[in-house]
């Protein structure tokens, strides 16, 4: 059984706690999950420790949304894959992950799908 470190950072802290009910429900490896509510404690989680997952929320108050935040933290994501996380799917800026940077785009509403499955 292997280690997992993931980071969510989201501003809702609600989410943390449906995010750390998923991980629950679908992980095999020893996860441990990080949460933060804002950039700055990201940023000093990121520089104190490395993770295999960071999931972004789009909207991170107060910025209108992940080209904003990313920049801040990309200096500091190692190797972790990055997953934005959003409710709004719909918005321009986020029909490539590829054009932003990051692993992947995820609707909250498919985050209990997608972590039902171990993350490799």
């Amino acid at each position: 059984m292997s280690e997992l470190h993931i980071l969510l950072i989201d501003d809702d802290p609600i989410e943390h706690r449906i995010f750390r009910k998923f991980l629950e429900n679908g992980q095999n490896s020893q996860t441990y999950l990080s949460c933060c509510s804002d950039i700055n404690t990201a940023i000093a989680l990121l520089k104190e420790k490395s993770f295999d997952y960071i999931f972004l929320d789009d909207r991170l108050s107060p910025f209108t949304s992940l080209l904003e935040t990313l920049p801040l933290i990309r200096d500091y994501l190692q190797e972790a894959k990055t997953i934005a996380i959003s409710s709004s799917l719909d918005s321009p800026h986020l029909t490539s992950a590829e054009n932003i940077g990051i692993d992947k785009i995820l609707d909250k509403n498919d985050l209990k799908a997608f972590l039902a499955e171990p993350l490799p």
